[in-house]
């Protein structure tokens, strides 16, 4: 069921689990719960690695003068404690949380938003993403669309992307630069 929710808000995906389960607790409830397991558990982390490669993909988008931005569905605290501790914070000139957006993926409102951030109509935008509800919310806006096969992610349908990746190596860093 993980795969399912991968990419979603978290209000729609415990919103359908309390029904489905008939779970006692609020949704709000809910939320809070996993949110603050989350932190947790990633307060407990001196460190977090990048992904192998991604960090010389900002590294190539950033030598292009090309701004970058995340769009994470994730909280605020969140997305910048993980921005923080894999040192590419200092990369991203904007970050849209999922608390900053009141429709989460696969609606475009997020996507919609960090372009305009960004002054970048969305047609000139590439979004790497782990998830179908992610591109189907990218594609919605005529955004180039990356889908990476995050092994955290499951086996996620991404056939919707314009590249589909396994990682972040050399030739995937390649094909990417030339969605541009």
């Amino acid at each position: 069921q993980h795969q399912t929710y991968v990419g979603i808000s978290a209000f729609t995906m415990w919103k359908e689990l309390k029904e489905q389960f008939a779970l006692p607790c609020t949704v709000d409830e809910l939320i809070d719960r996993e949110k603050q397991e989350q932190v947790a558990d990633l307060e407990a982390r001196d460190s977090m690695p990048p992904i192998a490669g991604i960090a010389e993909l900002i590294q190539a988008f950033a030598g292009r003068e090309l701004p970058l931005a995340v769009a994470s569905s994730s909280s605020r605290y969140v997305v910048e404690l993980v921005l923080g501790r894999s040192g590419l914070a200092d990369l991203f000139s904007v970050t849209i949380s999922g608390d900053e957006v009141t429709r989460g993926k696969p609606d475009p409102e997020i996507f919609r938003r960090t372009a305009d951030a960004l002054a970048i109509p969305p047609q000139l935008c590439l979004v790497i993403e782990d998830s179908p509800h992610g591109i189907a919310g990218a594609n919605a806006l005529d955004m180039k669309t990356v889908g990476y096969q995050n092994p955290n992610s499951g086996t996620q349908d991404l056939s919707a992307a314009d590249l589909v990746v396994p990682g972040f190596g050399p030739a995937e860093r390649t094909q990417i630069l030339e969605l541009l």
